[in-house]
């Protein structure tokens, strides 16, 4: 009984020593050929830091450019009609009532219309009695028939140039609404701007607007010489005096035509050489001056 169990012992032995064998070529081989290697961890990108907005950071990163749009891609054809739509609807200057002493306040009016835009609806209207007048509490501007018999009575002609007058006129009392509605910078005395702005205005853009402008100084020049002896509440008015209106608005004239206005220079206008000299650059520096400041409002 002995012996078999030694026998067997044995066999056992070395069916464990054959295993064991067995394993280590096993291991040998794999090592050999590299398929024992282990698997390597994946390499991991850190996650990147939070940036708080206005935070330092040294990174470059690099954005995907957006796609340029060009001017084309808008739809320009609509946009004309967009605009006389705008402006069809914005407020403009209205004629509420006229007779037969100013038939030409209509086609003045929408002469106006036509040159520049108003933040509010603005009345031009004809049967008063005081004025001519910018009212800013009711956005009105009077303009009286009877100014029209002050004119011929200042002209002592049939043919007095009664439109001319009333249109660089009513262009003065616009320029009163323009610092109304837009709060316009002032750099001097608002009735000698509003001069100015008429000025340029008519020189610039209306039809023979140097002879309207001519015809306003001419009116000024009248009204000197039947306002009598000057007394010292002139001086404290916000006008100028109508001599002085009539020598800066004669000076403008010419200025923006010194060739073709060279016959203001004589005794019959007054106004000297010594003077006209520096009319030119006088009115260039006022009319660059008003078109600058009234470039988002002009519609041409």
């Amino acid at each position: 009984m002995t012996a078999m169990v030694d026998v067997e012992h044995r066999r056992s032995f070395t069916r464990r020593r054959q295993v064991g064998l067995l394993l280590l070529l096993v291991q040998f081989l794999a090592a050999c050929s590299g398929y024992s290697k282990r698997p390597q961890p994946a390499e991991t990108v850190p996650p990147r830091p939070v940036v708080a907005a206005g935070e330092a950071t040294d990174e470059i990163t690099e954005q995907p450019a957006e796609p340029l749009t060009a001017a084309s891609d808008r739809p320009v054809s609509s946009l004309p009609e967009a605009r006389r739509m705008d402006e069809a609807s914005s407020p403009g200057m209205v004629l509420k009532t006229f007779n037969s002493q100013d038939r030409y306040l209509p086609s003045q009016v929408e002469f106006i219309n036509g040159l520049l835009r108003f933040a509010q609806t603005v009345t031009v209207l004809s049967e008063v009695e005081d004025g001519p007048l910018f009212d800013p509490g009711t956005q009105e501007i009077w303009m009286p028939g009877s100014f029209a018999d002050v004119i011929e009575s200042h002209f002592g002609e049939a043919e007095a140039p009664v439109a001319d007058v009333y249109l660089h006129t009513l262009v003065h009392e616009v320029g009163h609404v323009l610092y109304d509605q837009y709060d316009l910078p002032l750099l001097a005395r608002e009735e000698d701007a509003a001069d100015a702005l008429a000025s340029v205005l008519l020189l610039e853009y209306a039809q023979d607007g140097a002879r309207v402008v001519l015809n306003a100084a001419r009116m000024f020049g009248l009204e000197s010489e039947t306002s009598g002896q000057v007394a010292e509440a002139d001086f404290w008015s916000e006008h100028s005096l109508d001599i002085q209106r009539y020598y800066t608005t004669l000076c403008h004239v010419y200025g923006s035509d010194p060739e073709g206005q060279a016959r203001l220079v004589n005794d019959d206008y007054g106004l000297s050489p010594e003077r006209a000299e520096n009319c030119e650059y006088e009115y260039q520096r006022i009319r660059r001056a008003w078109l600058t400041v009234l470039a988002p409002y002009l519609k041409r």
